[in-house]
């Protein structure tokens, strides 16, 4: 009987010791639920992300440039419509001229500043009393482009708790080469936006750029979509913020925009699902070939073979994270990214625990 005894006591033991570690875990970072990890909690789509796009009263969808943000602006667009400063009678959901506010996040970009994407200056109150007095039925969808972490932040600080914020990623080393292909291909070579970066030549569908030209007037000056990256916007203020405020936000890697759409349109326009998805400005649909003239020996070559040759070296070359100085916090960064990586939908929903 004494043996017994000890046999059941030292089972129970044994078996209580158990339960105070899986407590102990539920305590701490090192969670029971798979699922979590110390950027946040991984979700699907189907069950979890439609419930909270549901359950929200405002949806803030925001991402660096080269992240799809075309695609989202292009599709909130047709699904809630856009806010047209020029007309006072027209509403949020309609409005047809060039003065439309866009990119309305980044507009914050000082406490008395608001610029429309980049270009013009509007003092914040007016456009934020013009904004809230036009109508009573403000937009539930917003999507918006970022140029830095102050937008973000600020957002992020400010945000109602039943407000569902969005921050779309994309590696920065990826997005940053497709950066590089939307100034050559588009700007330069297509549409000549810029009047100091010229081509070599033009003709029939081709473009020919020095290759000293990229580099001095594309990378040295990091010019547009080169500029605005994650280094600009995750920053360790930006981290900061999340951590003090737990805001009701979500990362989302940017190959699941398609998906994404789907969610939204089910709650705010769904005339248009059977129109999903709507694509903007994607790669597939620029016809411009793109050639490089090297400087070492005059020789030609196409432009995405000359990218895929020196991938490894243009950030460190051309320093294209450490504009401004200051912490970065990039160890924060590729920890989401990595764990961002690891959810089956590529889906990170920021938890009390959150710790980046």
């Amino acid at each position: 009987l004494c043996a017994q005894f000890v046999l059941h006591m030292s089972s129970l033991s044994k078996s209580t010791m158990g339960m105070r570690r899986s407590s102990n875990r539920s305590n701490n970072n090192s969670y029971d639920d798979d699922s979590i990890s110390k950027s946040g909690k991984c979700l699907t789509f189907e069950e979890d992300f439609d419930r909270i796009v549901s359950k929200a009263n405002n949806i803030f969808v925001t991402m660096p440039a080269k992240a799809a943000g075309t695609t989202m602006k292009g599709f909130t667009k047709q699904c809630v419509g856009f806010y047209d400063r020029s007309n006072k009678n027209t509403n949020f959901m309609h409005g047809n001229t060039e003065d439309r506010i866009e990119n309305f996040v980044q507009r914050v970009d000082h406490p008395k500043l608001v610029s429309s994407h980049l270009y013009k200056d509007i003092p914040i109150v007016d456009l934020m009393n013009e904004n809230f007095v036009q109508r009573v039925d403000h937009p539930k969808l917003v999507s918006s482009h970022l140029y830095k972490d102050i937008p973000i932040v600020d957002l992020i600080q400010n945000a109602s708790r039943d407000s569902l914020i969005i921050y779309i990623y994309r590696e920065e080393q990826e997005r940053m080469l497709s950066g590089m292909r939307e100034v050559v291909q588009m700007s330069v070579c297509t549409n000549n936006v810029y009047p100091d970066i010229q081509a070599a030549s033009r003709e029939n569908g081709q473009c020919i750029i020095d290759e000293m030209t990229i580099v001095e007037k594309v990378l040295k000056e990091r010019k547009a979509e080169v500029k605005f990256g994650n280094s600009r916007i995750m920053t360790c203020n930006f981290y900061n913020s999340i951590e003090k405020n737990f805001p009701n936000m979500v990362f989302v890697h940017y190959k699941q925009t398609d998906v994404m759409q789907k969610v939204f349109a089910k709650y705010h326009c769904p005339e248009l699902l059977e129109r999903l998805p709507i694509h903007k400005n994607a790669s597939g649909m620029k016809k411009t070939n793109v050639f490089v003239k090297r400087e070492a020996d005059g020789e030609i070559m196409g432009f995405s073979q000359w990218i895929d040759a020196k991938r490894g070296m243009f950030e460190w070359t051309f320093q294209l994270n450490s504009e401004n100085g200051g912490e970065k916090c990039q160890a924060k960064t590729r920890q989401l990214e990595d764990e961002l990586r690891d959810c089956n939908d590529g889906l990170i929903q920021v938890t009390r625990h959150t710790s980046f």
